[in-house]
């Protein structure tokens, strides 16, 4: 498939709060040398972790040591929903899951984004216009 026309509408990472269990435990742990891989884990994993949406396709890439991409075309959306907990709702994050007819349930899940409605729009708009 040819993407050269394809440009990118917006890219994000995960915000810190969604480590925020990582982060309490590393902090318990931080007496221990336990801790400071928790801490290292969380800082690699946010750096690495990036949700890419373009034109025509939505793209996660993840992993500290591997690396791990899963894409979809736009064109082949059939649900996109949004999920955000109380501690979500107070640092304005959130879940965005995405669903083709292709799977039950959804495909692609972008966890602890900021402004999750936002971005679904983003998607629903460009969606709409393919």
């Amino acid at each position: 498939m040819d993407h050269t026309d394809e440009k990118v509408i917006e890219e994000v990472h995960p915000v810190l709060i969604g480590y925020i269990s990582y982060l309490f435990w590393g902090a318990v742990l931080s007496v221990l040398v336990i801790g400071l891989f928790i801490f290292l884990y969380v800082y690699l994993d946010k750096k690495t972790r990036k949700y890419t949406i373009t034109s025509r396709r939505i793209i996660v890439e993840y992993g500290i040591l591997g690396r791990n991409k899963d894409e979809i075309d736009i064109a082949n959306i059939r649900t996109i929903n949004t999920s955000q907990s109380l501690l979500q709702r107070l640092f304005r994050c959130g879940d965005i899951l995405i669903g083709t007819s292709g799977t039950a349930g959804y495909e692609i899940l972008l966890n602890y984004i900021p402004n999750p409605r936002q971005i679904a729009d983003k998607i629903n708009r460009l969606k709409a216009s393919l």
